[in-house]
């Protein structure tokens, strides 16, 4: 057992060339010294490689052993221990291989030859590390395209695609084998957006986190954690020790819910948010997804929800939130409101759902501002108003004010306590007004007060002064809370024209909001619809288009209301408008470019109805550019069932290069109408899908006889031979049926075609099919049916090209013969030739050695 005395042994027996004894000993002894014996075999440079390999093979010196046996061109060593010494080891002779710089094609050959025996994973990790993984490109697709569901395979082969940038998004979300986070970790210095891809595939939720985090991408975390409505993972983001949770908001609330369709992942998301206490966020998402036209703008829950929240986390929106929502419970969020001691709010929502006995009440109880309240009464007009207004200014001793609201409501119910306190105040009759118009402008001037401007403003519009009305109202618009009650007030009284005059010099103020560009659409709209269009136009950025667009529809400006739904991005609702209301609303350019844009397939049909009832000629360039979204066969079935195919013959030619069968058959249907053979034949050549026996039933008895050449034609091509041919020879046309018969291969088809042509006495016929057909008629039977029927000399044409034409075969067949022979004789002589020779040198041989001494003589 002592290692010396092994290694040498071994020495001894390699120095004396006993390879194998070394190959045996290294094999199988366990003591020598492995290191000392790895570096005495490769001094030595034995010829056989065998005993190195054992030692590194045995005691790990596979990298060593692959040096060695490279540098010194031992190439099928390498093979040999790959293949069948140890596989396993392939990766790290690969690895080798590549640092000594060996060629690629070497080294795929190598891993090609071991296929399934080598290790994929290690094999990978070695290539990786030197940063060629593209090397195994084909070992890997071989493996893939034998059914290998090995992860290590789809994992390296992904890394492939993504690092040779071949289509990667494709790969990571259609491969089902790879393993998200060995990929995505691999994606991320790269292209972290990849990343995002494999990870949201394989639901690696910390990771896709983590590198949406790390490179700021967290428009595509939102969209992620929005979609997959996990509560863990909205509490693992929504954490406030969480330092891009304010990202994430932002991007959820400006980008992932508004394109959410879904009502679960809405519902996820606004419970993650109340959960978390996150009132002000959740405003800002309900904001995004309520007053914004999204798919949830008018949900009923979410509209409470927002205002709701607003009213106990930030009061100062509510306002806003109550003049743009329609469809939240009012009676009772006005009632929230009041509790919350938010008076001015509570009276919108009760004024906005027209519960004007509890606005009125709240101006009294709460706001305790009759001066409102009588206001207020004035413009609703109703008696129990006006009634709640009577008792609380008989409250305050407004006796006359009382008395004369009193009568307003028509309300005689209280009368003895009217009559009690008209004697305790003394009252006598009410003082005129003074009528100093330009007096109150200057007073509500110095005032500034939007109170005190509206209050002037109502009392001029009253008394017709019109100018000073303007001054007041400028002052009044520019608040968005009462530009509408402006609006109003002018309409109740007819002043139609003065009002468009006030909101116009509204525009050019510099305080001016997109309300009064909103309210001046809509004027226009109603009186003005001349004005309508250019305002729209010049405008379209400053307008609340949602508004616009119901006045429009209320009014039916059916082109204006086109415009507003093509700037609003609503292409299905502008293409519908334009086909419900097209004698105002069509314009042919212009629908061409809605129609390729709208969401929904079904309108490019009734697209197709519409232009086949209205602008049958424009219908043609309409479905030119439908053409790439259309379905063709729905497209051929509404112009068949309409009865009006020929129509749009030049659509069916321009998309006939997509071989639909129902496109092909109207096209040949037609150009059978209109008797184009021409035209039919070139369909038929270039587009196959259709029923083509049909068709040659169809037209095989067609009065016109080019028809029922193409007929024939069909049959030929379907391979139906005997009926082309016998189609043929009824219409006389002989040379297509002689070419039928040659193109069949049949002999049979061909010689039955010679006896008819002999029964009908077409000798010229006779000699022509026997060249068409020459190569199946058989040189005998021609004969014999030329000498029956007395055609010798049509058929001697044939007779003669059929002999020259085996004359030539023998001649080369005895040619080849002849010089066969030739060479046969040629190499008999040579050997003749050889033997003569070496018997004339064994004649001349003893005379050319010295004569034997003879015996006696000296030496």
């Amino acid at each position: 057992e002592d290692p010396d005395i092994h290694f040498k042994y071994i020495e001894a027996a390699a120095k004396t060339g006993q390879i194998k004894e070394v190959e045996r000993v290294t094999r199988e002894s366990n003591f020598y010294d492995a290191e000392k014996t790895k570096n005495f075999l490769m001094e030595a440079k034995l010829p056989d490689a065998r005993p190195l390999i054992n030692v590194c093979d045995r005691f790990g010196f596979v990298p060593d052993l692959t040096h060695y046996l490279y540098t010194n061109n031992m190439l099928r060593y390498i093979e040999g221990y790959v293949q069948k010494v140890n596989p396993g080891n392939a990766p790290l002779v690969v690895g080798q291989l590549l640092d000594d710089e060996c060629p690629e094609d070497f080294i795929k050959g190598l891993i090609l030859s071991v296929r399934s025996l080598l290790p994929v994973e290690p094999l990978v990790d070695e290539c990786e590390k030197r940063n060629r993984l593209r090397l195994l490109t084909q070992f890997l697709e071989h493996l893939v395209s034998e059914g290998s569901q090995d992860v290590h395979v789809h994992n390296a082969l992904g890394k492939i695609i993504i690092e040779s940038n071949n289509n990667p998004e494709h790969f990571l979300t259609t491969n089902p084998y790879y393993d998200s986070r060995v990929v995505g970790k691999y994606c991320e210095k790269r292209d972290p957006t990849l990343a995002v891809v494999a990870y949201r595939r394989g639901q690696c939720d910390d990771e896709l986190i983590n590198v949406t985090n790390k490179n700021s991408l967290f428009k595509l975390q939102a969209r992620y954690v929005v979609e997959r409505m996990d509560g863990d993972l909205w509490e693992k983001v929504l954490n406030p020790e969480n330092e891009y949770r304010r990202h994430l908001i932002d991007q959820v609330v400006s980008t992932a819910l508004p394109e959410s369709k879904s009502p679960e992942q809405v519902s996820a998301a606004v419970k993650a948010f109340m959960t978390a206490d996150l009132p002000h966020e959740l405003i800002e998402l309900l904001e995004k997804i309520v007053l914004q036209n999204s798919a949830f703008s008018g949900n009923f829950n979410l509209q409470n929800l927002l205002i709701l929240t607003a009213i106990k986390a930030d009061p100062s929106r509510v306002m806003d939130y109550i003049n743009r929502l329609d469809n939240f419970d009012g009676p009772a969020v006005g009632e929230v409101a009041v509790e919350a001691q938010l008076y001015e709010e509570a009276f919108s929502i009760f004024k906005k759902f027209n519960l004007n006995v509890q606005a009125v009440n709240v101006l009294l109880d709460n706001i305790r501002n009759i001066d409102r309240a009588v206001e207020f009464a004035f413009r609703v007009e109703e008696d129990a108003v006006w009634s709640q207004v009577a008792k609380a200014q008989l409250r305050e001793g407004l006796v006359s004010d009382a008395i004369e609201s009193f009568i307003r409501a028509d309300d005689a119910t209280h009368f003895l306590d009217v009559i009690r306190a008209s004697e305790d105040a003394n009252v006598y009759p009410d003082l005129v007004r003074l009528k100093q118009f330009q007096g109150a402008v200057d007073a509500a001037r110095k005032a500034n007060s939007a109170k005190t401007w509206k209050e002037v403003c109502f009392a001029c519009v009253d008394a017709e002064e019109f100018r000073l009305a303007q001054i007041c109202g400028l002052n009044v618009i520019v608040q968005v809370d009462d530009l509408e009650e402006v609006s109003e007030y002018y309409q109740n009284r007819g002043c139609f024209n003065e009002l468009i005059s006030l909101m116009e010099s509204g525009l050019g103020l510099e305080r001016a909001h997109m309300g009064i560009f909103t309210e001046l659409g809509v004027l226009y709209a109603r009186y003005r619809p001349e004005k309508l269009m250019e305002h729209i136009k010049l405008f379209s950025t400053r307008l609340n288009i949602p508004k616009l667009i119901r006045a429009c529809d209320e009014q039916q400006h059916w082109k204006e209301l086109t415009y507003l739904y093509i700037q609003y991005d609503e292409f299905d609702n502008a293409a519908t408008t334009v086909m419900n209301h097209s004698p105002e609303a069509w314009d042919h350019m212009q629908f061409k470019d809605i129609i390729v844009k709208v969401a929904s397939v079904e309108l490019y049909y009734k697209a197709v109805h519409f232009y086949l009832q209205e602008h049958p000629d424009l219908i043609n360039d309409m479905l030119n550019v439908l053409a790439l979204r259309v379905d063709h066969t729905r497209v051929v079935d509404i112009m068949r069932k309409a009865g009006h195919l020929r129509l749009v013959k030049p659509y069916m030619v321009a998309v006939q290069s997509n071989n639909v069968s129902a496109v092909n058959e109207a096209l040949n249907e037609i150009y059978v109408e209109e008797e184009d053979y021409d035209r039919l034949r070139e369909s038929i050549d270039l587009h196959d899908n259709f029923d083509q026996i049909g068709l040659a039933q169809k037209i095989e008895k067609h009065e016109l006889l080019e028809m029922r050449r193409v007929a024939a034609y069909i049959y030929k091509k379907a391979g139906r031979w005997k009926q082309s041919i016998a189609l043929s020879k009824k219409d006389n046309h002989y040379r297509d049926a002689m070419e039928t018969a040659s193109q069949s291969g049949e002999r049979e088809l061909a010689e039955e075609l010679l006896v008819y042509f002999i029964e009908q006495g077409k000798k010229e016929c006779f000699a022509s099919c026997l060249f068409v057909c020459y190569d199946l008629i058989r040189a005998d039977v021609a004969l014999e049916l030329a000498w029956i029927n007395n055609m010798i000399d049509f058929a001697f044409p044939y007779l003669l090209q059929f002999i020259r034409e085996y004359t030539g075969k023998v001649d080369e067949l005895i040619k080849d013969k002849i010089e066969a022979q030739k060479e046969v004789k040629a190499k008999e002589q040579e050997e003749k030739e050889v033997i003569a020779q070496q018997n004339m040198y064994a004649q001349l041989l003893p005379l050319a050695l010295p004569a034997p001494p003879m015996p006696g003589m000296g030496g």
